[in-house]
């Protein structure tokens, strides 16, 4: 999956040689890219990673020290506004790791658990902690937690997925369902682009997610005719979302004029 998502990146992510330039490329993963094996591999190749980590079951130690929040610093959420009742914390020196890449550390994040939460051994304060491993040569703290936690939009693109028909496999051949899922993943990436690559910088539906895309937008009744040897899609003015079609549509045609010119690569 990494090779994939490497072979992907532009052209202008990489020298003259073809090579990348590792230092401009972050590698985020849940816990399950935690292990050992994987990470030496991107280290290997030069890559920053920030990783979720299982914390280990803590001693009596340890549990009083996650206690005393006087040793915290506070979490900056994604619009930069520092978050009262939650913190975050350089655990390296604590939690010692073994078979690492070298400079890898550990930061732990302690928030109030959310309603319904089952408490764990480390929820011993009614807070849920969590911790994240990372190799970046920065160190403040509050930065490398916030840009851990927006691989959230990862989730995101996970859940358009399965909205966009990967939540189920209809057919009982595996041609037929091979079929499917690309067209769900057709699905997905024009939906992921378009707000990316059409609608002005932050535009209300540029997080929308699939199912408002489909309720919203993709369910307005047009009517197609013609006149004068051209074809036209006729949209109601009274349609809910009318003006982010027209939006989308100009978008379109100044996207596909800029391809035309040579601006955009085909």
């Amino acid at each position: 999956m990494l090779d994939k998502a490497l072979a992907q990146l532009p052209d202008s992510m990489r020298d003259e040689h073809g090579k990348l330039h590792a230092d401009r490329i972050l590698v985020r993963t849940d816990s399950a890219g935690a292990s050992r094996e994987f990470l030496n591999h991107l280290h290997s190749l030069g890559l920053q990673f920030s990783t979720s980590y299982t914390l280990p079951v803590p001693n009596e130690r340890f549990v009083h020290w996650i206690n005393d929040k006087d040793l915290w610093e506070r979490v900056i959420e994604q619009d930069g506004y520092e978050r009262r009742d939650a913190w975050v914390i350089d655990a390296t020196k604590v939690i010692k790791l073994h078979g690492y890449p070298a400079g890898t550390r550990l930061y732990l994040r302690a928030e109030p658990l959310h309603p319904g939460a089952q408490a764990s051994i480390f929820d011993v304060d009614g807070h849920r902690v969590t911790a994240f491993l990372t190799n970046a040569p920065r160190w403040n703290v509050a930065f490398l937690d916030a840009r851990h936690r927006a691989r959230g939009r990862c989730e995101n693109r996970i859940k358009t997925l399965k909205n966009s028909g990967m939540g189920k496999l209809p057919f009982f051949r595996a041609s037929a369902n091979q079929l499917w899922t690309d067209l769900a993943m057709l699905a997905m990436n024009l939906v992921a682009w378009m707000p990316l690559a059409i609608l002005p910088a932050g535009h209300d539906a540029g997080t929308w997610d699939m199912k408002r895309w489909r309720y919203r937008m993709f369910s307005i009744a047009g009517k197609i005719i013609s006149s004068a040897r051209q074809k036209r899609l006729l949209i109601p003015e009274s349609a809910p979302e009318s003006p982010l079609f027209f939006t989308l549509v100009e978008g379109t045609a100044r996207l596909r004029e800029r391809w035309r010119n040579g601006h955009l690569a085909a």
